[in-house]
């Protein structure tokens, strides 16, 4: 039996016994990406030196970046003693990572094309959407859209959960498209667990990051003035922000790892826990 409990006690060990190694980590590989993320989306949305189309290679390569640290995280809470190590088991088995998620994007495009179906019956000017202009859906199609939604967000939930250690998997055992069965294997008996924990880590975050984004840009917006989203308050609310998010991923992928492993022992018998 997977407690979540214990898994939460051998994350916060984890994150103990492990900070400085995280703390060296994150803060090159995770921090400073989401920085420059943050200030390429700011800029493109200010039109600043370019459309805002320019800077999507920015935000492109910043997202991989953080996705490749993400990867190592994981990586050494699911047992690997080097930063250096889980730097190059993330590298090597990111292409598949990244293969894996435009795979389930695929799927949920497959999955929302019910509602888009529901549109197109009931006369949704696509056309005019596009060019900008405000159309709304019929309240008939606003209603079978929604009893649509009420079905697809349990069974998403599940889903999610049931694929909720893919990533390990693929990261940890080298696999390729076996790794759907194996995390189906390993998170039998555990859907509503994660569902639950995922839930609250979701909202923590959504919290924690909503109050320090409102409690840091009203302050320096005091100090420093209003200004456009590149100024003085936008850039060291952005910089706060994105702290408080650095901390909540290695939060959730220090949990991922360990999750994992305690999944593994009760599918496998091993017990690699450090």
């Amino acid at each position: 039996m997977v407690e979540m409990e214990q898994v939460w006690d051998r994350t916060a060990a984890f994150l103990r016994a492990r900070r400085a190694a995280l703390v060296a980590l994150a803060l090159p590989a995770l921090f400073v990406p989401g920085m420059i993320g943050g200030l390429a989306e700011a800029a493109a949305a200010q039109n600043v030196g370019a459309s805002g189309g320019a800077w999507m290679p920015v935000r492109l390569v910043a997202g991989l970046l953080m996705l490749w640290a993400e990867l190592a995280i994981l990586a050494l809470a699911a047992g690997l003693d080097s930063p250096r190590a889980a730097l190059r088991q993330a590298g090597l088995r990111l292409p598949v990572v990244i293969g894996f998620a435009v795979l389930l994007t695929a799927l949920l495009l497959l999955l929302a094309m019910p509602a888009a179906g529901i549109l197109v019956a009931y006369g949704f000017d696509f056309v005019a959407a596009a060019a900008g202009e405000s159309v709304r859906p019929s309240v008939v199609a606003t209603a079978w859209i929604a009893l649509y939604g009420l079905v697809l967000i349990p069974l998403l939930l599940w889903v999610a959960a049931r694929l909720s250690l893919v990533t390990p998997v693929v990261l940890q055992e080298r696999r390729g498209l076996g790794a759907i069965a194996r995390t189906v294997a390993l998170t039998r008996g555990l859907a509503a667990k994660i569902i639950g924990m995922f839930l609250l880590y979701g909202i923590l975050s959504m919290v924690l990051t909503a109050a320090v984004r409102f409690a840091g840009g009203t302050i320096f917006a005091v100090i420093f003035g209003g200004d456009d989203g590149l100024g003085v308050a936008s850039v060291l609310t952005l910089l706060l922000t994105t702290l408080v998010e650095t901390a909540m991923a290695v939060l959730l992928w220090g949990f991922t790892g360990k999750l994992y492993l305690a999944a593994r022992e009760r599918q496998d018998g091993t017990a690699e826990h450090r």
